[in-house]
């Protein structure tokens, strides 16, 4: 046998007919591939009625295993393969002449998952014989030794005292790395000495004993463990706060027979385990051998070879267990994959996954922690559950020592297989019986169906995602009478392959030798992969690989092969089959004929495909097939382009004035590439739909259809203002443009505001979803546009320029809100910012809706630097000194400030105009003491943001001014180069993108209510600390100096230092959380993986809901219990008192410049308590007092990063309320409460029956809308 230190492989296993196997066998021939001989030597034969694949003839097959008789040094092993194949395929080294249909390589294989970094054991395994407990990071059952066995977990030790000690012979055999006969756990009556075999040694076939050599080599006596589980005998143990005194194994009556298919090592041959189960099959070809289960705690990559046998294995009768592997956690998803392996992914194997004693699945834990796969969704119709990790685990070379930190699937493996025994010997006078099942088949069946349908489902919440059919339930399964034969339906034989991998086959009449190698190859290398830092691009391309191929959509096996070429383990033929299928998928043209009648493809009945998807020799209704002379070129099935990765649309740069001067004409429009999706006439897409309903006039405008072939080849239509066609493109592609700058910086999906609760549901009921913005883009006339909260959607209005100062454009002229980036941007953003923090529309102080409108103005304003066009021209003006004179980056809304006789823009983040025209505006404190209407107040914050953009960008751009000046820094007279334009261009716009990130991520960051702009700067430098660590270029210290110089100071800092400013960690609060809030908190990671799967924002919805949900019942019952209720309850900002609400729970991926990932969760808790608005009148005017928390938990490292308080036992913020409400509430309502109301000119210009209406209703209807578009009146008129 060669060594696998130094060789990835053991030879090749080869599949051969029968008749040529033994001609080859005989003749002694040598294959000389890369320069090494082999030996022959057979392992088993397959009749053609078990054959997974197609057998050529329909004869049956043998297997060969051709060993290297020298080792085989370096080399991908499938290379090798390929070489073998083809020396063969020209009539080397076969004495008949006769070729493989299949070879695949004999691969030394690691059970235990290894990644760089991490440890390499499944369970302690020091040099001394000492006692290793439970590991108290993982959940177990402290003081209860071997408690899996009990009746609230597995019911094992239960369902074996049912049977009697005449129970009938059931034999087991014990697929490991063999065991130690002298351990007290093991009793030698029951072990089949006679029996065992050794496939991997061949120094001594006969003997399974595992030498159990130590020292470097991870976790011998792997084998001696599992058999513990399965069937060891009575074990006594007093020590470290146990008592045990009694039966250790699941089945301790049964016979084992141990067949040693893995070294010390737990290292495998994909031969040795073939050979295992092949002679277990040949043991069962005699009643007194008979084997009836096996059990394997041990797995690998998929084989042909394996498949055949498990094949043959079902039909003899034998009920398979198979573990189904072990990953590290790297965060979020597992390395080197979450999906079971194989043989326990066979669908006539029982895959045993993980269940841990708190009934959780044995996934989502810490980083680094080895934890149970799962998965896919069809591999799980046959696995299930059993407990594992803190289970007992036999030490080998320790006689009386049995551990208590038994992990891994190995540890879940036996509990099934002695539960599937115990099942045999209870029924056994009925499922041996021959005439009841003729087939032997039927047993395995029987067996399974008991297990699957008696186990518990009630664990993670009825899902079978991770756990299958359920935890394992021995006592009930026992109960479950065995199922009649005609009930019983045989499952399809066992392939190595994924279905979809038929694609890489060339079309012949039959798939080639090498067409099936190629399609296990593809199959292994999900299996292989050691980056931590990102998911399996393999496992995360197709999400159910085990799917018929019918299933998997062209554009899953476009990303599929796409990876599999840039893998690094692929070998050369692999990588060629993969760019042969892209190049004929992805680039081939295809015109298909057009039928004789257009059925749009929603309204096909089911079952129906559109054109372009019909399977190949169909056709739609009324279409010909092609003729016979056409079909010189064998099909390569239909053909499906992938989308494209983006839309490209064309759009007003700033709005349609620049269009109307010669000097900003050329920068008028921009082309917008926006993320691809298909659209139905509206626009309608994901996010947004845009509604062209004109009240006013009581116009519908048709809708444009953006997919429509003429508008795709032309990026859309061309400007106009005419058009309300491109008024709708316009929309959309602003909207779709700042949704796609927010889902990049919060690394997640975005979602809207939940729609009002139906009629009889609680008010505060969110469950209903809003999949869609809808965006109207003639809603209003009037000189207005803002977002409704009650209706989730954006209404934009036009209206007639000044007669008397209209700026550049026509007295009298129409002004559309709508063709203005920078109004749909702002708006776009309320709604944004609406759907993250619903409780920001509360004005419980001064800041709250001046940072809306503040925020707002900074995206739209941030947005300008991503049109190249517009910021290069403006640079040239400038001559790079942005801040130096007015200029369109810096200002927003100019066409509607000037039509509205402003003689400027809506707002301008520097400047102002005076008597002296337009003036730079120098940094007031003060101002930001005495302002008070919104849009000012908000002016402030964005003129804070600016001048760090402004610092940013003039420490990035210092060295190119001392080079372009000679080291003076001071341009000359004249225009500026246009290298030094672009390369001012280029630094100006990434320090843009920088910015627009680091306040839009800070978001997540901010307390879940009263807002205030200190609070908001607390949350952009810890938000970018979390990402970017080390501040080289400044960026931090730049938000702070700019927000010190307009004199906003967070409340509660001692310094303005960045890390007085970061918010402080659990670990330096007082009070500290308990360690069971960290706790549970750590247990809702598992959410990670759950949004990162989710197919839909729809999922995502009902995901986050159902977290809040189970984060709630915790919390209601952990202040109930006592235990540290009121100092977690001071933690959270929360009155354990009152009641509370979980108002947000999320799942964000942020990336870093780096390139690096960070995984988060995100919470907010609030609670809302009513307060007297004078505290001299507790009887007086009331008003809602809210409080909570955000906490931010960082998924990866698994602990809680922040927790972000508004407390609401806090005397000092409720006094700062209530000032504010006395002193300044009643102005900020007649702000809202204004002359005219919702979609009216003004009150003078109504109909005649609107002056019959009484004061009191008037007053109804503006406090309704006050309260239901806080957006409405505090933007109309001249602040918009």
């Amino acid at each position: 046998m060669s060594d696998s230190s130094k060789s990835p492989i053991n030879g090749f296993l080869m599949r051969l007919p029968a008749a040529a196997s033994g001609a080859l066998a005989a003749s002694g021939d040598a294959l000389k591939p890369a320069g090494n001989k082999f030996e022959f030597e057979p392992l088993f034969s397959t009749p053609a009625s078990n054959l997974g694949l197609a057998a050529d003839g329909g004869g049956g097959k043998d297997w060969i295993l051709a060993r290297p008789k020298e080792s085989l040094d370096g080399g991908n092993p499938w290379d090798l393969v390929h070489e073998t194949r083809e020396m063969m395929a020209g009539g080397l080294g076969l004495a008949s002449g006769a070729t493989p249909d299949l070879i695949e390589p004999d691969l030394w294989q690691d059970w235990l998952p290894t990644i760089p970094g991490q440890p390499e054991a499944l369970a302690a395994a020091g040099d001394v014989c000492a006692f290793e407990d439970q590991n108290q990071e993982l959940p177990g059952r402290r003081g209860e030794f071997a408690w899996h066995l009990d009746d609230r977990f597995s019911q094992l030790a239960g369902a074996r005292d049912l049977v009697g000690s005449d129970a009938a012979i059931v034999r087991v055999a014990h697929l490991d790395t063999g065991y130690d006969p002298d351990h007290q756990t093991l009793p030698s009556d029951f072990i089949e000495k006679r029996l065992q075999r050794n496939f991997i040694d061949g120094d001594s076939p006969d003997d399974a004993r595992d030498p159990g050599n130590t020292g470097p080599l991870r976790n011998p006596g792997h084998g001696t463990a599992t058999l513990a589980l399965l069937a060891g005998g009575r074990f006594q143990f007093n020590g470290a706060g146990y008592h045990f005194d009694g039966l250790l194994g699941g089945a301790p009556q049964v016979r084992v027979v141990p067949v040693r298919v893995g070294n010390s090592v737990v290292q495998l041959t994909t031969s040795s385990v073939a050979r295992g189960i092949q002679y277990t099959v040949q043991l069962s070809t005699k009643k007194r051998t008979r084997v009836h289960v096996i059990s394997m705690s041990m797995g690998g990559v998929a084989s042909q070879a394996w498949a055949d046998a498990v094949n043959q294995a079902y039909e003899a009768g034998i009920i398979y267990v198979a573990a189904a592997g072990n990953n590290f956690s790297a965060g979020f998803f597992g390395v080197p994959t979450h999906q079971i392996v194989y043989p326990a992914r066979f669908r006539r194997v029982i895959a045993a996954c993980g269940v841990m004693a708190n009934r959780k699945p044995y996934y989502d834990l810490s980083f680094g922690t080895m934890q149970g796969n799962w998965g896919p969704r069809s591999s799980m119709a046959t696995a299930i559950s059993a407990y594992t990790p803190n289970v007992p685990w036999a030490r080998i070379g320790c006689n009386e020592l049995v551990n208590m930190d038994g992990a891994g699937t190995s540890s879940a493996t036996p509990q099934i297989a002695a539960a599937a025994a115990l099942y045999l010997q209870v029924h056994a006078e009925e499922l041996f019986d021959a005439q009841r099942y003729p087939e032997p088949w039927m047993r395995v069946e029987a067996v399974r169906r008991a297990l699957f349908l008696s186990a518990d489902k009630t664990a993670d919440r009825g899902r079978s995602e991770k756990l299958g059919n359920g935890l394992l339930q021995a006592m009930t399964a026992l109960e479950i009478a065995p199922a009649t034969p005609t009930t019983l339906r045989k499952t399809p034989a066992d392939s190595a392959g994924f279905p979809f991998l038929n694609v890489l086959s060339r079309r012949g009449l039959a798939d080639s030798p090498e067409d099936q190698m190629v399609q296990l190859e593809a199959t292994q290398l999900i299996q292989h992969w050691e980056n931590t830092q990102q998911i399996n691009p393999l496992e995360s391309a197709v999400e159910d690989p085990d799917r018929p191929a019918e299933d998997v959509s062209p554009n899953q096996i476009i990303d599929f092969m796409e990876r599999v070429r840039e893998h690094p383990k692929a070998s050369k033929v692999l990588k060629a089959r993969a760019n042969e299928y892209l190049d004929a998928t992805v680039r081939t043209p295809k015109t298909p004929k057009r039928p004789t009648e257009t059925v749009p493809p929603d309204e096909l009945p089911p079952g129906n495909l559109p054109p372009g998807n019909l399977p190949p020799g169909e056709s739609l209704p009324g279409e010909s097939l092609p003729d016979k002379a056409s079909e010189t070129t064998p099909s390569l099935g239909s053909f499906t382009p992938p989308p494209p990765p983006f839309r490209s649309l064309h759009a007003y740069a700033v709005d349609p004035s620049l269009a109307t001067s010669l000097e900003t004409a050329e920068i008028s429009e921009v082309t917008l590439k926006l993320p691809w999706e298909p659209l139905k006439p509206g626009p309608v897409g994901e996010y947004l739909e845009v509604v062209d309903v004109d009240p006013p006039s009581g116009c519908v405008y048709e809708p444009v259809d953006l997919d429509a072939p003429a508008l795709l080849a032309q990026d859309g239509l061309p400007p106009s203002e005419g058009s309300p066609q491109f008024h709708q493109q316009m929309v959309y592609s602003v909207c779709s443009l700042t949704i796609n700058h927010f889902e990049r910086a919060l690394g997640r999906k975005a979602l809207w505001r939940p729609g009002p609760p139906k009629p009889g549901v609680h008010p505060k009921n969110d469950a209903h979803y809003v999949g869609q913005l809808r965006v109207y883009p003639h809603a209003l006339r009037e000189a207005n546009a803002f977002y409704s909260p009650s209706k989730i959607a954006l209404l934009f209005g036009y209206f007639n320029a000044s007669s008397d100062h209209p700026g550049a454009h026509l007295p009298g002229g129409r002004i559309f809100t709508c063709l203005s980036h920078d109004i749909i941007a702002h708006e776009t953003t309320h709604a944004l910012l609406d759907g993250m923090h619903r409780q920001f529309l509360l004005p419980s102080n001064r800041d709250v809706h001046a940072f809306h409108e503040g925020f707002a103005d900074c995206v739209a304003m941030l947005q300008h630097f991503t049109f190249p066009e517009l910021v290069t021209h403006q640079i040239a003006n400038t001559r790079g000194s942005i801040d130096a004179q007015e200029n369109l980056l810096v200002q927003l809304a100019s066409q509607f400030g000037h039509a509205t006789g402003r003689r400027m823009a809506l707002r301008d983040a520097i400047g102002k105009v005076g008597e002296k025209g337009w003036q730079l505006r120098e940094p007031d404190p003060q101002e930001y003491e005495t302002t008070q209407e919104p849009h000012a107040r908000g002016r402030i914050l964005v003129s804070a943001v600016f001048d760090a953009l402004l610092s940013i960008y003039k420490r990035r751009t210092a060295d190119l001014l001392r080079l372009a000046t000679g080291g003076t820094g001071i341009l000359r007279p004249g225009a500026i180069h246009p290298d030094l334009v672009q390369r001012l261009t280029r630094e100006v716009t990434r320090s843009a993108q920088h910015v627009l990130t680091m306040c839009i991520r800070a978001l997540d960051y901010c307390p879940p209510t009263d807002i205030t702009f200190g609070e908001y700067l607390r949350a952009i430098i810890t938000a970018d600390h979390d990402l970017v660590a080390n501040d080289d270029l400044g960026y931090r210290v730049s938000f702070i100096e700019a927000f010190r110089r307009r004199g906003i100071y967070p409340p509660g800092i001692r310094t303005l230092s960045e890390g007085s400013l970061r918010w402080r960690s659990p670990e330096s609060e007082d009070p500290m959380p308990s360690k069971m809030l960290l706790d549970y908190l750590k247990e809702l990671r598992g959410a990670g993986s759950d949004h990162l799967y989710a197919e839909s924002r729809k999922e995502i919805f009902d995901l986050q809901r159902e977290m809040r949900y189970q984060l709630h019942a915790w919390l209601s019952r952990h202040f109930e219990s006592g235990a540290d209720a009121q100092r977690d309850a001071r933690f959270l900002g929360l009155d354990p008192e009152k009641s509370f609400e979980v108002h947000s729970a999320r799942i964000a991926y942020r990336i870093s410049p780096d390139g690096g990932m960070l995984p988060q969760l995100l919470m907010g808790l609030l609670q809302t308590t009513t307060q007297p608005v004078d505290p001299n009148d507790p009887h007086g005017d009331t008003m809602s007092f809210e409080g909570g928390c955000t906490v931010v938990a960082d998924l990866r490292a698994n602990n809680v990063r922040y927790c972000i308080r508004k407390s609401l036992q806090s005397p000092t913020r409720l006094e700062r309320q209530q000032a504010f409400a006395l002193g300044e509430y009643d102005s900020l309502q007649a702000t809202y409460l204004g002359a005219r109301s919702l979609n009216k000119e003004s009150p003078a210009q109504d109909d005649q029956s609107s002056a019959h209406d009484d004061q009191s209703s008037a007053h109804d209807d503006q406090a309704s809308v006050r309260d239901d578009e806080p957006f409405a009146l505090l933007h109309r008129g001249p602040s918009l």
